[in-house]
């Protein structure tokens, strides 16, 4: 049976039947010797116990029981009346020699083999009506970076979509690349300019201002709608003559931003070029399109009509008026069409990236400007968020141009085709170890190219980092900053070079930035996040929780588990399965600060349950259960089919519950079947459910099972009943199956507000239960708490609080993508970052007898 093989160590013959009580009163301390000396704990052979090895060694030579079950098994949490496959307490060395005074973390069992004591949290509680206290954010970039700025240590992405923010990098700290800061706005931003204390973003014709004198703690200001531009490269500022220029609909905004909190509009010029502007002081330059008769005077076209006009790109050089109200042109020449991006250098070199590729434009006598050189194969090239090959950004330090050159092609190691990217497993054996085959038949060489303009007309290429080599997809975008390069690759991040050497980049760490974390959780002693990469944060102590490491697994922006056996004898790597999307990766985390991916197409097991050598999985139409040996492979071992969609397992006890979880399809459906697995090779269908299946949940519904009811999102929220596709209907239906063989629909949670304000529960996604409070996150309306003290018995709730973040003031203060939790911890996701909140929970200690086996207590 299951849960005989999870079933507690047998006591040692001999052993009390009940441990040490530690010596005094304390209900929450005790020794695994009854006469409570302080004594080691020893192995078989009698050697000591070592700290390091408490969780590997438990089970093995020592472990606690409540009634006969392990208190850190998977079979004690479903006691508990939790569902799935994560124990709800673990072993972790701590100090206990002044037991007294020692505190432990709820969720967490306290063992100290050199005194041969152990010891559980005692009950911890909350002092707020909402039932939980903020205590720690860890940035996780956000999705979808449209422009990479830089100044000083620290870089700026916009980040549009439901994140509407900017990001703020730091890479101050030569031995650690990490976030900083971040700021909402209104609107999809994509431009950025940077004042000297301000950051400016447009998007939507908004222009919002942002004080980033400290990047940690980036703090928005205001917004207002001018109808500008928000596109990359459409706002500039200039700081010598404290002006701020932004493109807007056929004009040129012009602002004077003397007091950078507030700016002030000077004029709205007309007839000023606006593709790829620069300004420095009054002088302007800009690339327009004109048309032209380009035939000889006199002669026609076919047919005895006029010849059309032909359209030509002029780089003009225009002065402004000290007050800006007017302007005149100096000179012009003729570029490349389609100018995508400018860089002027301090010695008056322009660089274009257009349809002819890289031109470098001498206009250091402002009147005659002429091109002096170019570099055909640079042209950009479109491509779905500009990742192909070809010239996408650039920026300049001395007589240095940085070229962000896309993505190579031809090459034998290219990453698109052969999913060898930087945090693959064997990506330094297939890439890095064959770097001199690297090159060989490419017919176009991306990444970043360094060319030295000393010589304008002889542009020299001084050094090239091979976009293959580097691993992490096109290198789409660069800025410079003080002593540092970033690079911006848009599928997956941005990367950070020391530039001590200008022709010699050393590259100093990277973090993630494109793709939604919609999913965290807590398995074994970290949390796994998961966007189209997978994250490991340390979270304790809660105040000082980090990002650990992160590897990108090629796969797209919506995560929605990760499934990770925390048991040492059944998983001694931490070889976890997620899923991102519709994608499923293998990923090894033994080393939480470098996770690699194993496998880019393993079984789809990316979204199930795994308990013991047992992987249970949702496949569509069947349950599938696969063996999983320590190496991390899958195998499968039966294969389940249902009558009724199924996409969600959980598991308690012998009884593994399949839900199909839709949206946008009211009608009733044969959407749960209840499997008995007391022998998971011959698992018997035992019931099954009729309902609606529409969750109204997004990208990442799931279940819940605590008590004996299944939580779970949305009631009829699809557009064929209500007329929101997007899930705008209330609800959370609740299913008791405290009698697994005929489960019942039990009650329809809702919460509207007297106003109909967006506290509603609008789009509920997933649920997390400690002791009367149910905590749940909706994808609109943000996290929701509710007192269920009555619910199992009465069918009543009260709604305690809708609680949003407060540093966010726009929409997306209000999205929660995930809640789960652990011990006193709440862990919530909000696309860009991982919240951690602190909730009320009871102590520990078992209720039931409490007896310990341990080989060394004689």
């Amino acid at each position: 049976m299951l849960l005989a093989a999870l079933a507690a160590v047998p006591l040692l013959a001999g052993q009390a039947d009940r441990p040490g009580d530690g010596g005094d009163s304390d209900p929450t301390t005790f020794s695994f010797y009854l006469d409570s000396r302080v004594t080691p704990l020893l192995d078989a052979s009698g050697k000591p116990l070592k700290p390091e090895n408490v969780r590997t060694d438990y089970g093995r030579h020592y472990a606690v029981h409540s009634d006969g079950v392990d208190v850190c098994s998977v079979a004690y949490a479903w006691k508990l009346g939790f569902g799935g496959d994560q124990p709800r307490l673990q072993p972790r060395h701590q100090d206990l020699s002044h037991w007294e005074s020692t505190r432990v973390e709820n969720g967490w069992l306290a063992v100290d083999p050199a005194t041969g004591r152990f010891q559980f949290a005692s009950a911890h509680a909350v002092d707020d009506p909402r039932r939980l206290v903020h205590r720690k954010q860890i940035v996780l970039g956000n999705i979808t970076m449209w422009q990479l700025v830089a100044r000083g240590k620290f870089a700026y992405t916009s980040q549009e979509e439901e994140t509407h923010a900017f990001q703020a990098y730091d890479a101050s700290d030569p031995a650690q690349f990490r976030y900083a800061g971040y700021s909402s706005m209104g609107g999809y931003p994509k431009g950025l300019a940077l004042g000297e204390k301000h950051l400016y973003a447009g998007g939507n014709g908004l222009l919002s201002i942002h004080n980033i004198e400290n990047p940690h703690q980036c703090r928005y200001v205001k917004t207002f709608f001018n109808g500008g531009s928000g596109y990359p490269w459409t706002l500039h500022v200039d700081l010598t003559t404290r002006r701020l220029y932004q493109s807007v609909k056929g004009q040129l905004f012009i602002y004077d931003i003397s007091d950078e909190d507030d700016p002030v509009l000077i004029d709205a010029l007309e007839g000023l070029p606006h593709a790829a502007f620069q300004v420095r002081g009054r002088l302007f330059y800009g690339v327009a399109s004109v048309q032209r008769v380009a035939s000889p005077a006199g002669q026609t076209a076919e047919g005895g009509k006029p010849p059309a006009p032909e359209t030509l790109s002029m780089l003009r050089i225009l002065e402004l008026a000290e007050d800006a109200h007017s302007f005149r042109l100096l000179g012009e020449c003729e570029v490349g069409t389609g100018t995508t991006r400018s860089r002027l250098s301090d010695s008056g070199i322009l660089f274009l990236l257009n349809s002819r590729g890289l031109e470098a434009v001498d206009c250091r006598k402002p009147d005659r400007p002429a091109i002096v050189a170019a570099i055909p194969d640079l042209a950009p090239v479109g491509e779905y968020y500009d990742k192909g090959p070809g010239g996408h950004e650039m920026d300049i330090l001395g007589n240095f141009l940085y070229v962000a050159a896309g993505c190579s092609r031809g090459g034998p190691v290219n990453p698109r085709t052969t999913g060898l990217y930087a945090d693959h497993a064997d990506f330094k054996s297939q890439v890095l170890d064959r770097k001199d085959q690297v090159g060989q038949g490419k017919s176009y060489t991306g990444g970043l190219r360094i060319y030295d303009f000393s010589d304008p007309a002889r542009l020299k290429l001084a050094a090239h980092l091979d976009d293959d080599l580097i691993g992490h997809d096109a290198i789409t975008d660069v800025a410079v900053g003080d002593g540092v390069l970033f690079l911006g690759s848009r599928l997956i991040g941005v990367l950070a070079f020391n530039l001590a050497q200008p022709a010699s980049p050393q590259f100093l760490g990277r973090l993630s930035n494109m793709g939604e974390v919609e999913w965290a959780r807590l398995l074994g002693d970290k949390i796994y996040a998961v966007s189209n990469g997978v994250y490991v944060i340390e979270p304790y102590p809660a105040e000082e929780a980090r990002l650990l490491g992160w590897a990108f697994t090629n796969s797209w922006m919506f995560g929605h588990s990760v499934v990770l056996n925390p048991f040492p004898d059944y998983n001694p790597r931490k070889v976890l399965f997620a899923r991102s999307g519709g994608w499923h990766r293998a990923v090894l985390a033994e080393d939480p600060a470098h996770p690699k991916v194993l496998q880019t197409n393993p079984p789809p097991v990316g979204h199930g349950r795994w308990v013991g050598p047992y992987l249970y999985t949702a496949s569509g139409n069947s349950m599938d259960v696969y063996i999983v040996n320590p190496a991390g492979s899958a195998a499968l071992l039966a294969r389940y089919p249902v009558e009724g969609p199924l996409t969600h397992v959980e598991i308690h006890e012998n009884h593994v519950f399949g839900f199909g979880l839709v949206r946008g399809d009211p009608k009733p459906q044969r959407y749960l079947h209840v499997f008995d697995v007391t022998d998971p090779s011959r698992a018997r269908l035992v019931a099954t459910h009729t309902a609606p299946t529409d969750t109204g949940g997004m990208e990442s519904p799931d279940v819940y099972f605590r008590d004996g009811f299944f939580y779970l999102p949305g009631w009829f929220a699809g557009s064929n009943l209500c007329g929101q596709g997007w899930g705008n209907f209330p609800g959370i239906r609740v299913l008791d199956v405290r009698d697994p063989l005929h489960p019942r629909m039990h009650a329809l949670l809702h919460h509207v507000p007297a106003d109909i304000s967006t506290n509603s529960i609008a789009c509920p996604q997933s649920f997390y239960v400690s002791g009367n409070t149910l905590y749940l996150g909706d994808y609109w309306t943000g996290i929701h708490v509710l007192d269920i003290t009555d619910l199992p018995r009465r069918k009543q709730w009260k709604h305690l609080a809708a609680v949003k973040d407060p540093s966010l003031p726009w929409s997306c203060s209000s999205y929660c993508t995930s809640v789960d939790g652990y011990g006193r911890h709440l862990y919530t996701t909000h696309f860009g970052h991982v919240n951690i909140w602190e909730i009320p929970a009871p102590t520990d200690v078992p209720q039931g007898k409490l007896t310990v086996r341990a080989d060394g207590a004689r």
